[in-house]
């Protein structure tokens, strides 16, 4: 191998960090992107199947308003119902508080709505496990009761079925642009370095050096390149992400929008920033190895 006049082995790439600095600055950045993707999607996905697996055993009945006498008795008579039907655990009436406390996030707080006639909520909960044909249900809670609606709130968990599905996908897609993004950044410097060690290359290529150690030499620092700019990104990331957490916390509470959803992390998410200092070494190994061995195999 070529030596240098202090005797030691040349290196095919620079050991000077700052040659390298702009392309891990990059690096790093795409993954903050990638980290920050990965760990939004995990979490608005998580949450979306905690609000499907909470609505998925219940149900709601709703009695639309009249005068005092007659509500109670299309209470009384739908609670005997719903009572009565194998598969519901319990078949509670909702109080005109919660029911206003419902309403609070759409009308505020103006004056003149506890005057408003508002419907009266009964809430079901199915026992675990038991199939109940609630279209047998409505239809008898209906023929009984003037105006009674079943829901079964099955068109909010097809949405958000759809909704989590279509996040996925899109968090897939970006990840992949990123993916790209980092792989044409290491093949532009990967062939930069080539071109400022080619009298090396072709001389280790001439005397017989296999492809494969040449493209070792590079593959080992795009490797730790990788790493660090991995590494960099999953921490900012994480930082963004907790404090991204404490800040929605706090305004939740001091707007008064308890109703929304924790959009926190949690252990899962952090945990999968883990895998991007991973994937962007294994990204940009594995492409500067096939860049270089590319360049060599149109050597003469």
């Amino acid at each position: 191998m070529a030596e240098t006049t202090n005797g030691g082995a040349a290196p095919l790439l620079p050991t000077d960090r700052r040659t390298t600095l702009p392309l891990t600055a990059m690096m790093a950045v795409m993954c903050y992107l990638a980290a920050l993707t990965l760990a939004l999607s995990i979490m608005l996905s998580e949450t979306a199947a905690d609000w499907s697996r909470g609505l998925s055993g219940t149900a709601t009945v709703q009695l639309m308003p009249a005068e005092s006498k007659v509500i109670d008795e299309h209470i009384q008579k739908t609670l005997e119902i719903l009572r009565a039907t194998p598969g519901i655990a319990s078949a509670r009436l909702v109080s005109e508080a919660e029911t206003r406390s419902l309403l609070e996030p759409w009308l505020g707080t103006l004056s003149g709505v506890d005057d408003l006639p508002m419907p009266r909520l009964i809430a079901i909960a199915f026992d675990p496990g038991t199939v109940v044909d609630t279209n047998a249900l409505g239809e008898r809670v209906s023929a009984a009761v003037p105006g009674a609606m079943l829901d079964t709130h099955q068109a909010w968990r097809e949405t958000l079925s759809g909704f989590a599905g279509a996040l996925a996908w899109f968090a897939y897609g970006v990840l992949a642009l990123i993916a790209a993004a980092a792989a044409g950044a290491v093949i532009f410097a990967t062939r930069a370095g080539l071109l400022t060690h080619q009298e090396i290359v072709e001389v280790l290529h001439f005397v017989g050096a296999r492809d494969s150690f040449i493209a070792s030499e590079f593959q080992r620092r795009f490797l730790i390149l990788g790493l660090e700019a991995g590494v960099l990104g999953a921490v900012f990331a994480a930082i963004t992400l907790f404090v991204g957490e404490i800040a929605t916390g706090a305004m939740a509470t001091n707007t008064g929008a308890n109703y929304l959803p924790a959009l926190s992390p949690g252990l899962g998410g952090y945990l999968s920033l883990v895998l991007v200092p991973a994937m962007a070494a294994l990204i940009a190994m594995l492409t500067a190895r096939v860049t270089v061995l590319a360049a060599l195999g149109r050597m003469p």
